[in-house]
């Protein structure tokens, strides 16, 4: 988890099967073992189903809204659950930068930069994962300069803007830049790619408020043919705290 939310998340998430599955007692990668049949499995336990599919049932209750729930098969993202629709004429535009260098020591990425808005107006500017005191966000009218890094995890800063449709954003930092039309924005995030591990910046659209703390899905998710299958949920909330589940494999 980043950061330390109360979350009470991921409870109680589990996966459900159509026909018995084989749970293991200790991981049989390790030597034998014992097992027994089971129709339902919980987070962090080793499995070999019959089933090309299983229902995963997850129950999230933040201490924030949740901006989006991610369901993940090892590094693949089967399905990213957004909680809300956007308005098209929603005003509060999201910048996030993430990623790192590579693994181990020296992976920071330097994310110093800014943002210029044109055509338009700034009402309002919150900041995300500013976690270091030295590291400043300054804005000087409809112009944001700032200092930031990453190692793995996100930071960024929401913008309210007077017209939703109208104008131009262009952020500039060392690694990616973004020069858009406001109208051209929406819920999906717009992505570039800034190389390095997972290093990207984006910009995407949300409601003017988030207020669904709880989320309850369920879907069903095709088990891999020839290799492990570990499903497992992260869920991001709006203030930028962030957490995972264990696998289940």
């Amino acid at each position: 988890m980043v950061g330390q939310a109360p979350f009470d998340v991921l409870r109680p998430t589990e996966v459900r099967f159509d026909r018995p599955a084989e749970l293991f007692d200790v991981d049989p990668a390790l030597g034998p073992t014992s097992s027994h049949p089971v129709r339902e499995a919980m987070m962090g336990d080793i499995l070999r189903s019959p089933d090309r599919e299983v229902t995963l049932v997850v129950r999230v209750l933040g201490s924030a809204p949740t901006e989006r729930v991610e369901l993940r098969r090892g590094r693949e993202v089967l399905e990213t659950f957004r909680p809300y629709t956007t308005a098209g004429h929603s005003r509060r535009l999201r910048v996030i930068w993430e990623g790192a260098e590579y693994r181990g020591r020296g992976r920071q990425t330097i994310w110093d930069g800014s943002a210029t808005l044109r055509d338009s107006a700034i009402t309002e500017v919150r900041r995300i994962n500013f976690w270091n005191p030295d590291k400043r966000i300054d804005r000087e009218n409809d112009h944001l300069e700032w200092e930031a890094l990453t190692t793995g995890n996100f930071g960024g800063f929401d913008l309210f803007l007077r017209d939703p449709d109208g104008g131009r954003l262009e952020v500039l930092t060392e690694h990616a830049s973004l020069d858009l039309p406001i109208a051209g924005i929406g819920a999906a995030p717009i992505m570039r790619d800034a190389s390095g591990l997972a290093r990207k910046l984006s910009v995407r659209r949300l409601p003017e408020q988030l207020t669904e703390c709880r989320v309850d899905l369920e879907r069903r998710l095709p088990l891999a043919a020839s290799r492990d299958s570990p499903f497992y949920v992260s869920v991001v909330q709006e203030d930028g705290y962030q957490a995972w589940s264990s696998p289940f494999t």
